[in-house]
């Protein structure tokens, strides 16, 4: 009896020792399981950071094209039109020339010839117009002064808009 007591308690501890094998061979699988499940939970909570990045980004792009749609001539001529009023400026004469297409923008010239009563003016003016909203380039700008009035001054500006190209 004391013989198969023994042997039934040797018997026990191997499928014991036998059973802990197993537990602990199940524990490391889902350990690692639990590990790949947290480094794929990481790598998809980058990837939800990069989509609500490139959704914010696709806002901030709209919202720069709508700045940089194609301007109609009647918007630009009015915009600048109240502009120079604003600075005390006069506008002697607006004319819109070819656009000049490239691969990702077309620009829009436009040469105004302006009388100024003072270099201030001028420049308030100039700082007006690249300040606006909607945007407009200074391409070039000659001055002098005015032949019917020495103190008076006449610019002649080009000024551009920019489009994307669609």
């Amino acid at each position: 009896m004391d013989a198969l007591k023994t042997k039934n308690k040797v018997v026990n501890f191997a499928v014991l020792i036998i059973g802990v094998l197993v537990a602990l061979q199940v524990y490391k699988g889902n350990m690692k399981k639990m590990d790949d499940l947290r480094t794929q939970q990481d790598a998809e909570k980058k990837k939800n950071e990069l989509l609500l990045e490139i959704s914010q980004l696709e806002l901030r792009l709209n919202a720069f094209r709508n700045t940089m749609s194609p301007k109609d001539v009647n918007t630009v001529m009015n915009a600048i039109t109240m502009l120079a009023q604003e600075t005390g400026l006069k506008i002697m004469s607006f004319r819109p020339s070819i656009d000049q297409p490239y691969p990702e923008y077309v620009k829009s010239p436009y040469n105004l010839e302006v009388s100024a009563p003072d270099y201030h003016s001028l420049g308030r003016f100039m700082s007006r117009v690249e300040s606006a909203s909607d945007m407009y380039m200074v391409d070039r700008m000659n001055i002098r002064t005015s032949s019917a009035d020495a103190r008076e001054l006449v610019a002649e500006i080009t000024l551009a808009t920019v489009s994307i190209a669609e």
